[in-house]
């Protein structure tokens, strides 16, 4: 619970209870004149690959190498020595700070050498694979008017499926004119067996499952799948210790630092708090500037 949802932890630990504490949480202080912020849902025209991708082109090539695998690392002199293959070409880097922004199993591999505890820990940290299975409706043939973000299956229903999302119903442009577009989940850690299956028989389990759940009438005008082998890091028990594993090897290694969504939270917000906080970190240690009092 303290690794997974540490507002509700910090709340229980502060009031005894979650409604308590939930209801008694400090308000973040606002500038005299500043307006609330408000949070909303929001995407791009094409998905939200436009964000990287934006980045990736005000970088430029130059600055940004995709494509590139890293096959080393290793501290030399107080600076780290990061061996990259590039287009074939393997290229080696003397650098004095280095993120691993990566899955925990590759990070496992490059911080293997250095510390085995802590490479350990992270291939302790289960991925179970998802699939995406997209299908496509009338809008005549759904009975349900799925009017909201989409839905859960709790595990006692015994779904095929962990959720839906409806797309359409959240975004313009995600389904042509009379047409609803459906995102449902199926495998995670609940039922990770049901990702075997090939792409006919997904779709028509999901399909099956859509029929019961929300009233389809017809066969999907649009269907596609998308695998994800290795899917959403599981905050199992014991997650705190593997990342306090990882912490010292942190500690120990300076100018080593590891984020992901093993880390601090999976949404995207919280992957974006996180890189925005390891890149302060490492512009201040670069410039060797002090760390800002709280």
């Amino acid at each position: 619970m303290q690794a997974a949802f540490p507002r509700l932890w910090q709340a229980e630990q502060r009031a005894g209870s979650l409604l308590l504490g939930m209801l008694t949480a400090p308000r973040p202080k606002r500038q005299k004149g500043e307006a609330r912020s408000q949070r909303r849902l929001f995407s791009f025209h094409k998905g939200l690959a436009t964000w990287p991708q934006a980045i990736a082109r005000f970088l430029g090539p130059e600055r940004l190498w995709t494509g590139a695998r890293a096959l080393d690392l290793r501290p030399t002199d107080g600076e780290w020595h990061v061996t990259v293959q590039r287009a074939g070409v393997v290229a080696h880097l003397l650098v004095s700070q280095v993120i691993l922004a990566v899955p925990a199993a590759v990070a496992a591999h490059l911080v293997d050498r250095l510390d085995a505890q802590a490479a350990a820990a992270l291939r302790a940290i289960p991925y179970p694979p998802v699939t995406l299975v997209h299908l496509g409706y009338r809008r005549s043939d759904v009975a349900h008017p799925l009017d909201g973000f989409g839905l859960l299956c709790p595990s006692d229903e015994n779904a095929k499926v962990l959720g839906t999302l409806w797309p359409s119903s959240l975004f313009p442009n995600r389904a042509p004119a009379g047409s609803v577009l459906t995102t449902a989940f199926v495998g995670g850690a609940r039922n990770s067996v049901l990702t075997n299956q090939s792409e006919e028989a997904l779709i028509a389990m999901v399909h099956a499952e859509q029929q019961r759940i929300i009233g389809v009438r017809a066969e999907p005008v649009f269907a596609r799948t998308i695998r994800w082998p290795q899917a959403i890091p599981q905050y199992n028990a014991g997650h705190l210790r593997r990342i306090a594993a990882i912490a010292q090897l942190e500690q120990r290694r300076l100018g080593l630092h590891l984020i992901g969504n093993y880390r601090g939270g999976i949404s995207v917000e919280a992957c974006w708090q996180q890189g925005r906080a390891a890149a302060a970190l490492v512009a201040r240690l670069i410039a060797h500037e002090p760390a800002p009092t709280q």
